[in-house]
C-alpha cells in the first residue's frame, strides 16, 4: 500500500515540476507579448525610434515560444499548446512585417541625410533633398498622406531631375522611388498595428495560463486525496491485524517473554506424577494412558507456564481448536491471493503452537514463515507437513478437552 502511495506521489511530483516549467514559459511569453503590444501604443515617431527594440522583442518572443514547445512535447497531462504555438507563429510573422516597415523608414532617413550632405556644394540639388525629407515627414506623421499637393511636389522634383547630369539624376530618382515604396508600405502599417493589438495570441496565452493553474489545482487535490486514502488504509490494516491476532497470540508472547524453561528432570517427574494427571483430568478421571503425555500438546509445560491455572489452559485449547482448525487450508489459499495475510496467519499459528508446547507444529510453521519473509514460497511437501502437524495437534487438544468434559 505504501509502495502504491509512493508511486502516486512520485507521479504527482514529476507532473508538478513539468507543469511548473510550462507555467514559467507561458508566463514569460505572456509578459513579452504584453510588453511588445504596449510598445505599439506609442505615436509613430517614437515607435519608429524603437524599431530596433521591437526587433529584439520579437526574438525574445520566438525564443520563449521554442522553449514552451520543448517543455510541452512528450509531457503527460499537459494542456494542449498546439493552438498557442500556431497563433504565436502568426503573431511573430505579422510583427516582423510591421518592424520591417519601421526599419525601412529608419534606413530611408539615414540614406536621405547622406545624400543631402553630399550636395553641400550644390545648394539647388540639396534643396530638393530637403523638400523630399520635409514632405515625407508630412505624409507619414500628419493627415496629408493622400494630399494631391504632396504628389505634385514629388512630380516637380522628378521633372527637375531630368535637367541634372546622369549620376545626380539617377540618385535623385532612386530616392523618389524609395519614397513611393515607403509611403505605400507605411499606409498598411496602421492596419497592421490594429491587427497586432487585437491578435488572438493575447487571448490564447491567457487561456493556457488558466488551464495550467487548473492542472496545478487538480494535482494538489490528487496528492491530498491519495495521502488521506493511504492513511485511512494503513489505520484500517492495523486494526484488522489486531483483530486477527487471537488471544492465544498474547498468551504466546507472555509465554515466550516470561517463561523460564522447566528442567527436563522436572518435566519427566511431572509426566510420571499421578497428581498431575488428576489435576488435568479431574479427580475422577483415573490414570491417563502414558502415550497421551507424548502427544503434540505439552500439558505439563502449559500448566507450569500458567501457574497451574487449569481454566486458562483449557480456554487456550478451546481458542486453538475454534480459531485455527482451518489454518492449513486458509494459508494455502492466501499464498495465491495475499502473501502478507498468509505470513501473518503462519506467524499466529507459530505463536499458538509455542504456547501449546507443540514442537512439531511450531517448527514447520517457523520454517514456512522464514521462507515467506525471504520472498520464497513453501513447497507442497511443506504445506502437507503443516496440515499433518496441525491435525495431530488439534486431535491432541480435543483429547485434553474431552478429559475435562468427562471430568
Amino acid at each position: 500500500m505504501m509502495a502504491l502511495w509512493g508511486v502516486v506521489m512520485l507521479f504527482v511530483v514529476l507532473q508538478y515540476r513539468a507543469l511548473e516549467n510550462s507555467n514559467r514559459s507561458v508566463t514569460a511569453l505572456q509578459d513579452s507579448v504584453i510588453h511588445l503590444r504596449n510598445t505599439l501604443y506609442f505615436r509613430e515617431p517614437y515607435r519608429t525610434n524603437r524599431s530596433s527594440d521591437l526587433a529584439l522583442n520579437i526574438q525574445q518572443v520566438y525564443s520563449l515560444r521554442r522553449q514552451l514547445e520543448l517543455d510541452w512535447q512528450g509531457r503527460w497531462l499537459q494542456p494542449d499548446m498546439s493552438q498557442l504555438l500556431y497563433v504565436t507563429d502568426r503573431f511573430i510573422e505579422l510583427t516582423q512585417s510591421f518592424v520591417a516597415i519601421e526599419l525601412s523608414l529608419s534606413d530611408f532617413v539615414e540614406r536621405l541625410n547622406q545624400s543631402r550632405d553630399s550636395y553641400v556644394s550644390q545648394p539647388d540639388i540639396q534643396l530638393r533633398y530637403w523638400q523630399i525629407g520635409s514632405y515625407v515627414l508630412q505624409a507619414l506623421y500628419t493627415e496629408g498622406q493622400q494630399s494631391p499637393q504632396l504628389y505634385r511636389t514629388f512630380d516637380h522634383i522628378l521633372q527637375y531631375s531630368y535637367q541634372l547630369p546622369e549620376q545626380e539624376r539617377n540618385e535623385l530618382q532612386r530616392t523618389l522611388t524609395s519614397v513611393s515604396s515607403l509611403l505605400s508600405k507605411y499606409a498598411e502599417s496602421d492596419n497592421q498595428v490594429t491587427k497586432l493589438l487585437e491578435h488572438q495570441v493575447h487571448d490564447e496565452v491567457t487561456l493556457v495560463a488558466i488551464k495550467l493553474q487548473q492542472d496545478f489545482k487538480w494535482l494538489t487535490i490528487l496528492a491530498m486525496a491519495s495521502s488521506v486514502t493511504a492513511l485511512v488504509l494503513v489505520v484500517w490494516l492495523l486494526r484488522r491485524e489486531q483483530q486477527l491476532l487471537p488471544e492465544s497470540d498474547a498468551l504466546s508472547a507472555k509465554h515466550e517473554q516470561g517463561h523460564n524453561p522447566v528442567p527436563q528432570t522436572k518435566v519427566m517427574a511431572a509426566e510420571n506424577s499421578a497428581p498431575v494427571f488428576s489435576a488435568i483430568a479431574g479427580d475422577n478421571a483415573g490414570l491417563i494412558e502414558p502415550q497421551v503425555l507424548s502427544s503434540e500438546v505439552d500439558m505439563p509445560a502449559m500448566l507450569n507456564a500458567l501457574d497451574n491455572d487449569q481454566a486458562s489452559v483449557y480456554l487456550l485449547l478451546e481458542v486453538f481448536v475454534e480459531d485455527h482448525q482451518h489454518d492449513a487450508q486458509q494459508i494455502s489459499q492466501l499464498l495465491v491471493s495475499d502473501r502478507e495475510a498468509a505470513e501473518r496467519k503462519v506467524h499466529s499459528l507459530k505463536g499458538v503452537a509455542s504456547s501449546l508446547g507443540a514442537k512439531g507444529l511450531k517448527e514447520i510453521a517457523t520454517d514456512i514463515e522464514l521462507k515467506l519473509k525471504q520472498g520464497g514460497t513453501p513447497s507442497g511437501g511443506e504445506l502437507q507437513s503443516l496440515a499433518k502437524q496441525l491435525q495431530q495437534t488439534l486431535a491432541s487438544a480435543r483429547h485434553w478437552l474431552s478429559l475435562q468434559v468427562d471430568g
